[in-house]
């Protein structure tokens, strides 16, 4: 479940980020997470390997999947809540966290210009 949160958290600020690159004019980069974050909301159109540990499309199916985009073709189901390493064998957990911290202010001087220093406010 915290991988699932993950991945639909950092595909929402790619799209934030992607809003907000439009509205200043800047190019888009590419949407990382969005073919991951498909597959894993179809996983009950997936085919799950035996011992439960990937999920791949299942062999009747001929629609195409966003797990084809996805490297391997698969989704690995194992996370542990320790791990620093991929998320569904895909995304790193530090490359995310960094991103994050990264973007977490992207907008603060368009805000403070608009709004004034929210720091401000709670110096009294």
């Amino acid at each position: 479940m915290r991988g699932y949160k993950l991945i639909m958290s950092t595909y929402q600020m790619e799209r934030w980020l992607q809003a907000h690159r439009r509205l200043n004019g800047e190019p888009n980069e590419p949407m990382l997470c969005r073919h991951l974050r498909n597959a894993l909301e179809h996983l009950d159109a997936a085919h799950f390997t035996d011992p439960w540990t990937a999920a791949v499309r299942r062999p009747s199916d001929a629609q195409s999947r966003s797990i084809d985009q996805l490297p391997g073709q698969q989704i690995f189901l194992g996370f542990r809540p320790v791990s620093t390493e991929d998320a569904f064998g895909i995304v790193n957990l530090t490359e995310v966290t960094t991103q994050a911290r990264e973007y977490a202010f992207v907008d603060s001087d368009d805000i403070a210009e608009h709004f004034g220093d929210p720091e401000e406010r709670f110096e009294e």
